[in-house]
């Protein structure tokens, strides 16, 4: 007994310094994960994988965590969150009203929501679905967007709740229901399933991020914002390389001459520029007599353009009293005259063919007019720039374009890509999602395509008066590539840099000679109105174009000019 005293200062010695240089044991991160293609999903072998799995691991792999999937259904994740068994759920949609948890600061990727329908059924507007049989998965926010999207026009649907998307997309091809509430990822990567196919109503977009309950698992959700957005800076990271794997957003190659040309442009310029200075001296000399003539002209020029500058603004007010008049007295009155032909047809005596066939034919030319008072309405005023800002309502032009067209389009917003012009990478405008219970774009509302999280514009404030020439600018870009260009893809970039607000459009068409003539001598009247739309608020534009395509770019100072009439930016 004495020995194991003496003995007993030397043990508990050991027994410190083996607790110091134990291993200690990493850090597990417990993730819930539910069946959201291509964001999270099994594969073939049982194992999961997805753009959420992607990001966490490598997170995992930097932060030195051990990572463990918990693979369930949505409704039963849920629970587990709120209780602990779990620290993070992933893919979940941002909702400023889930006051409950705390998401990671950047999003993954953007989704929409879509109504679906089987082949051949024919539903061109949100007016098509009254009183249909309408199908949503119970646990996903994208129902209850839908329902407040139809809501605002008075549209009343019935709704039939299914477990999950799979079940849904076999009762819509089975015919239980008319229609279906999917979002655009999921439904891209069930297209080929069954005879359903998208309908042209897209609504609600949300961001799909992490989410962990508020108070816990802090430190993941700080490792997830930091790394995330490292990643996203980095076009080689494992984030990009997952967008690319799962989604293969393809950058196009610009071709191995076009440095060489541009250099070779670039010294061509330069030797122009250096005989132009030459000349410009010469005339300069000769010419001393016709300066007080050439102000006279500037000053002209100034009046000009402000009349110009005048019309265009009154132009703007006469579309929008003329949209707003077109849209809200001339659409409500033949909608409702779409219903009274519906319910004049159930009292048409069955037999009376002459009476149905003309009742139908009725309502067809009413459905055709609702259309194009819609689409002159849209196109007289983009009324949508005041309910969501000019950088959604452009991602919403850009979409319904490419929509229309089949031209391929890729929007570079805030925090993305870089110059279309130089082939970086913006992404493009669609972006996936589901995943929870309630609101709209970071709540419950409709189009509010890339707004911040307390719904401002990302692009900062701007007045509307900028906002409306920079749409104009972009309207007519793309207008001008859909009718001339031949092209197959298109790039577009807005941001705003600074004190300046920056646009640029990019084709790979076959390109013209922006200083020739149009048939008739009229010149390109559409680059005419976008440079003076631009000059009038001081800013500056220029337009590229060649054999590989054209580029239009455009910075628009969002302060007045100062003085001497010159921008806060250029080019």
């Amino acid at each position: 007994m004495p020995l194991l005293l003496r003995l007993l200062p030397a043990l508990l010695v050991l027994l410190s310094a083996l607790c110091l240089v134990a291993p200690a044991h990493a850090r597990e991160v417990v993730v819930g994960i539910y069946d959201m293609e291509p964001l999270s999903m099994r594969g073939a072998d049982g194992r999961v994988q997805g753009i959420v799995v992607d990001v966490m691991d490598a997170v995992a792999r930097d932060e030195g965590w051990t990572v463990r999937y918990v693979y369930d259904d949505w409704d039963r994740l849920m629970p587990m969150l709120e209780d602990g068994r779990i620290d993070v759920l992933a893919p979940i949609a941002f909702s400023e009203t889930r006051t409950a948890y705390r998401y990671n600061r950047d999003y993954l990727v953007i989704d929409w929501g879509q109504i679906w329908v089987r082949r051949n059924i024919r539903v061109d507007m949100l007016f098509d679905l009254q009183d249909k049989l309408v199908g949503g998965v119970s646990m996903s926010i994208f129902p209850a967007g839908f329902e407040a999207f139809a809501r605002r026009f008075g549209v009343q649907y019935r709704q039939r709740d299914y477990p999950d998307y799979s079940a849904l997309l076999d009762a819509l091809n089975r015919g239980e229901v008319d229609a279906a509430v999917i979002p655009r990822f999921i439904g891209t990567h069930h297209e080929r399933r069954g005879t359903a196919e998208p309908a042209s109503i897209v609504f609600s977009p949300f961001e799909m991020r992490y989410a962990a309950m508020r108070g816990r698992a802090d430190d993941v959700m700080d490792a997830l914002d930091r790394r995330l957005a490292a990643y996203k800076a980095d076009k080689d990271s494992a984030y990009h390389r997952s967008l690319n794997r799962w989604i293969r957003i393809d950058a196009p190659v610009l071709p191995a001459w076009l440095p060489y040309a541009l250099g070779a442009a670039a010294v061509l310029l330069l030797a122009l520029a250096g005989v132009n200075k030459a000349l410009r001296g010469q005339v300069r000399r000769q010419t001393e007599q016709l300066r007080a003539a050439n102000a006279d002209l500037a000053v002209s020029r100034d009046q000009i353009r402000t009349l110009l500058a005048y019309q265009q603004q009154a132009a703007e007010d006469i579309r929008r009293r003329i949209s707003r008049e077109v849209h809200d007295e001339l659409g409500q009155n033949l909608t409702a005259l779409k219903f009274g032909l519906h319910r004049l047809g159930r009292v048409v005596p069955e037999g009376d063919g002459p009476s149905h066939e003309r009742l139908l034919s009725m309502t067809r030319l009413t459905e055709d007019t609702i259309e194009a008072v819609r689409r002159i309405s849209r196109e007289l005023r983009p009324g949508h720039l005041d309910d969501i800002g000019l950088l959604a309502a452009s991602q919403w032009l850009v979409q319904d374009f490419s929509a229309n067209t089949g031209i391929a389009v890729h929007f570079d917003g805030p925090g993305q890509g870089g110059d279309p012009g130089h082939g970086d990478g913006p992404t493009p405008v669609d972006g996936p999602g589901q995943g929870d219970a309630s609101g709209q774009a970071a709540g419950a509302g409709v189009g509010r395509e890339r707004q911040a999280p307390d719904g401002r514009d990302p692009l900062g404030p701007m007045d509307p008066d900028r906002a409306v020439a920079v749409y104009r600018v972009l309207q007519e870009a793309l207008t001008n590539v859909a009718r001339h260009a031949g092209a197959r893809h298109i790039r577009v970039m807005l941001r705003r840099e600074g004190g300046c607000l920056r646009l640029v459009v990019a084709d790979d068409g076959h390109g013209f000679d922006v200083h020739g003539e149009r048939p008739g001598g009229t010149g390109y009247l559409g680059i005419v109105n976008m440079r003076e739309r631009v000059a009038a608020f001081g800013g500056e534009f220029h337009i590229d174009s060649g054999a590989g395509g054209t580029t239009v770019r455009v910075s628009v100072p969002l302060e007045q000019p100062d003085a001497q009439g010159g921008g806060t930016c250029g080019s």
